[in-house]
């Protein structure tokens, strides 16, 4: 189910601290690790409250695996070629799409077949003569592609190479809630204790582990309003 997918990936906060500590000499904290378990946690009582995984899902473990060595893979990209964030997002957008296409190639080839070499104009022609009847379907397609996939994945690496993978696959954490958000407000979907616990224990692991970060902002921000209240009591004297 998509819960069960939603909670798999989430896994990865945990994945990209193991591969920091193992391949990169990263030493984490405990408090890194508790929020990667809060995380877990709250992850799983947003995806988890309707019924747990059967032994057939735990491939979708795979999942959380893969994407933690994404982004960690990514980290390293970035510190190996620091400002290209926008052209090793453009790298793995043209694999995603070559990947895409091969896949819609042997699914096309499997279904129908390879069809004579004569037929391949007229069958594109009408595939294309097609499309206005799926025009809503396209769109969808279009939409995921654009925002889901490249959007999302610009903005991933812009904040990768500002951040550690670690902290950025603890925000992946956060996913499952802003989706039971979202199916609350528009596909009317009911508002659970679960949503409350999940989205609680993810937001605390997001604070647990930027805490200093998030102290010492709000110390610069306070600092610097002082200083601008001084500058004015200056100026008006």
């Amino acid at each position: 189910s998509a819960g069960v997918a939603s909670f798999f990936a989430s896994m990865s906060c945990v994945v990209c601290p193991f591969l920091e500590v193992l391949f990169a000499g990263v030493i984490l904290t405990a408090r890194s690790w508790v929020a990667a378990g809060l995380a877990v946690l709250g992850a799983g009582f947003l995806c988890l409250w309707d019924g747990l995984p059967k032994p057939a899902d735990l491939v979708g473990l795979l999942q959380a695996f893969f994407f933690g060595m994404h982004l960690f893979r990514v980290e390293g990209a970035l510190k190996a070629n620091p400002g290209k964030a926008m052209e090793i997002t453009a790298v793995q957008l043209l694999f995603i799409f070559a990947g895409a296409l091969g896949w819609i190639g042997m699914s096309s080839i499997a279904a129908v077949g390879v069809p004579p070499i004569a037929e391949w104009i007229p069958i594109s022609l009408a595939w294309i003569a097609s499309l206005g009847d799926k025009l809503p379907q396209l769109l969808s397609v279009v939409w995921m592609g654009v925002v889901p996939s490249a959007m999302a994945l610009s903005l991933m690496t812009v904040v990768v190479s500002k951040l550690s993978a670690s902290r950025v696959a603890l925000m992946f954490a956060t996913e499952p809630l802003f989706a039971a958000v979202l199916a609350c407000m528009f596909l009317g979907e009911t508002f659970g204790i679960n949503l409350v616990i999940g989205g609680t224990l993810a937001t605390a692991a997001c604070l647990a582990r930027s805490k200093d970060t998030f102290l010492r902002k709000i110390k610069e921000v306070m600092a610097a309003m002082k200083g601008g209240s001084a500058s004015n009591k200056l100026k008006e004297a």
